[in-house]
């Protein structure tokens, strides 16, 4: 198993970043993947590590295309590719209604419609051409042109997605697509059908696109350790009401609505304590590095091509902890 990616997290400093991307490179592992919250962004972060690097993939998983222009981040696309020597993947977003519309007060409305064209303008704005557009969305744009020498025509941009219709986006539009936090069942059940039917519209294979996966991913030689590490990581991202209403099609849907009631009314201490361990073992890697292949190739029998191990942190500083482990996982059988 050669492509393997990792996350970088927001819980690790700038300095950790270009440490762990340097670990990183030297291991082998396939690519290093970048995120936004409300912290550090991600081109800055992946600008950094390309200059520290010297083979591994720069990735954004993700950015979110309602609070960038489609030609800055063609600015931005074009630059890092320059910086990093054509090693760059764009994953784009229309996050959630929450984040997009609350906390960064920008309209979220059509994200399916706005994705579509967002790509589209994208890639012709990589492509060097002159740019003159009129479309639903970005109402107008007149002569934009690179103004550095543009990126290969197969520059990769993958599509984050939950729902059906972003999926079979992915399918019909994406270079790849990019999930998170799913099982292998969820993955074969659900999104390789709705993948098909978005490549099939495309007059595609669906073997012509990539699918990527970021798994939580706590490595110790304390089994329980790591177990308590996952459960908390798990809770923390699958009690957002658009991450939890995925658990709908998992057969352990009534242990995760249990523990939602916990959640609500005793906290998330308890909560986390009340995620059995057979939903931990679906939804993460946790346990000593021996056990990360096996697991991996759950995966891809699923029909991942490219996991990403979201490392979180088993051991305090959270930096310190996420070298330790990228250093420790054989990235062979």
């Amino acid at each position: 198993m050669t492509r393997i990616g990792i996350n970088l997290p927001n819980s690790t400093t700038a300095s950790d970043f270009l440490r762990i991307a340097k670990v990183a490179d030297r291991k082998g592992y396939g690519s290093i993947w970048k995120g936004e919250q409300l912290g550090r962004d991600a081109i800055s972060v992946l600008g950094a590590c390309a200059t520290a690097t010297t083979r591994i993939e720069m990735a954004t998983g993700i950015i979110n295309i309602f609070v960038r222009n489609p030609l800055l981040t063609a600015m931005t696309a074009a630059t890092v590719h320059e910086l990093s020597g054509r090693r760059v993947i764009m994953g784009l977003s229309t996050g959630n209604p929450a984040r997009t519309g609350k906390t960064f007060g920008v309209q979220f409305d059509h994200p399916l419609g706005r994705l579509r064209e967002y790509i589209g303008i994208l890639r012709r704005a990589l492509s060097g051409e002159t740019l003159n557009y009129k479309g639903r969305f970005l109402e107008r744009i007149e002569g934009f042109k690179l103004g550095i020498k543009a990126p290969p025509s197969n520059f990769p941009i993958y599509v984050a997605a939950r729902h059906p219709h972003m999926i079979e986006l992915a399918g019909e539009i994406g270079d790849g697509l990019l999930m998170n936090m799913v099982s292998p069942n969820y993955l074969a059940s659900f999104v390789l059908p709705h993948i098909k039917i978005g490549a099939e519209k495309a007059g595609r294979s669906v073997n012509e696109i990539d699918i990527a996966s970021f798994i939580i991913t706590c490595i110790s030689n304390d089994k329980s350790a790591a177990l308590r590490a996952a459960r908390k990581a798990i809770l923390g991202y699958s009690m957002l009401p658009h991450i939890f209403s995925m658990f709908e099609r998992e057969p352990f849907l009534e242990s995760m609505k249990r523990v939602r009631e916990t959640w609500l009314h005793e906290g998330p201490e308890k909560a986390a304590e009340e995620i059995p361990e057979s939903v931990v073992n679906e939804l993460s890697i946790s346990g000593p590095p021996s056990i990360v292949i096996a697991k991996l190739q759950e995966y891809t029998r699923a029909g991942v091509t490219l996991p990403i191990l979201y490392f979180s942190p088993v051991e305090e500083p959270s930096g310190a902890s996420m070298e330790k482990s990228v250093e420790s996982v054989p990235l062979t059988d």
